[in-house]
């Protein structure tokens, strides 16, 4: 969603083009969509990018966790009830190396054990 926090998106896309991190990725920008073209590119997408900021409640980041993707990004303070480490991985506001950092380090996972139980275990968070 990259209408959020805009300047730490950009800046965030850049370390990871730096690191090529993002060399064998797609980005699927999910902006101006309908709920059922939102629901497609969430339902193909491995990981959701949560540019989450001191919100009230963000629901993007649990639609992606319900549609089964890695969840990582700013908690935005609402967020810590969810985003917990078991389920998604949470990064400090602002801390735009953090968060390059995990998006690639979740790539280069991807598939592993313990990332199918963090997405099996946010499906079900979730859910109940």
């Amino acid at each position: 969603m990259p209408r959020k926090r805009r300047g730490e998106f950009v800046e965030l896309l850049r370390i990871l083009d730096l690191r090529r991190a993002l060399d064998s990725s797609t980005l699927a920008p999910i902006d101006h969509m309908t709920e059922a073209e939102t629901v497609a590119v969430l339902r193909k997408s491995a990981v959701f990018l949560s540019l989450n900021a001191r919100e009230g409640f963000d629901l993007p980041p649990l639609e992606a966790m319900a549609s089964g993707c890695v969840v990582v990004g700013f908690h935005g303070g609402c967020g810590r009830v969810y985003k917990r480490p078991d389920v998604a991985i949470p990064i400090d506001d602002g801390e735009v190396i953090t968060f390059g950092e995990q998006v690639e380090s979740v790539l280069h996972r991807f598939g592993d054990e313990d990332l199918e139980r963090m997405r099996e275990g946010a499906i079900s968070l979730v859910r109940t």
